[in-house]
């Protein structure tokens, strides 16, 4: 579901359910997909016509234009190009306001723009995987050597230095809140971060 990039919704349905039907060719009868319920919402409808399709049903499903085009242009997720008119394929302001983001973000990676990305995860957590953009954002920035970060506390640090962050949110005893422990570590890393 590529949520590691950032959060972002992948308009990519077309290129899933020709993925079920290699499948079925090869014998395997179901797959599993995972969404986590935060960002549920971006891929709930894309989940109902997966569904329709690994049970068997027709599914005479027609890719949106955005989705037509992405593969011929080469853009990754929805755009590296600044002139891209975004406004003329999402009509949804909040699915907009978080592309915009994004891009944004993704064609010129800075701190303060890592910090207004995840302020707007965090302020629409229902619809946005705030802990999953807070880290992957975190960690892009210190791989590519385009963040740093001093003075963690060692849960920070050792959160930063995850491959997944479910490999350390398994870690946490289970007296405590997973989603309260990484919101807090990644709003440290957040607010840490320096440019290099």
């Amino acid at each position: 579901m590529a949520q590691s990039l950032f959060g972002v919704f992948q308009h990519n349905t077309s290129v899933l359910l020709k993925d079920l039907e290699r499948y079925r060719t090869l014998g395997i009868q179901g797959v599993y997909y995972e969404a986590y319920e935060p960002g549920y919402s971006g891929f709930s409808d894309m989940f109902e016509i997966l569904a329709d399709a690994m049970n068997g049903k027709e599914i005479n499903y027609s890719p949106q234009e955005l989705e037509r085009i992405l593969p011929k242009t080469g853009m990754r997720i929805f755009c590296t190009d600044p002139d891209f008119p975004l406004e003329k394929y999402l009509m949804d302001p909040f699915a907009l306001k978080q592309a915009k983001l994004y891009c944004e973000f993704w064609r010129n990676p800075t701190v303060d723009l890592y910090r207004r990305y995840l302020d707007c995860a965090f302020e629409h957590e229902d619809s946005m995987d705030a802990l999953m953009i807070g880290f992957g954002i975190a960690q892009y920035g210190r791989v590519s050597g385009i963040m740093s970060y001093t003075h963690l506390s060692p849960e920070a640090d050792d959160l930063l230095h995850r491959r997944k962050l479910w490999n350390f949110m398994e870690d946490i005893p289970l007296s405590e809140d997973p989603r309260a422990v990484c919101r807090d570590l990644i709003l440290e890393l957040a607010a840490k971060a320096e440019s290099s």
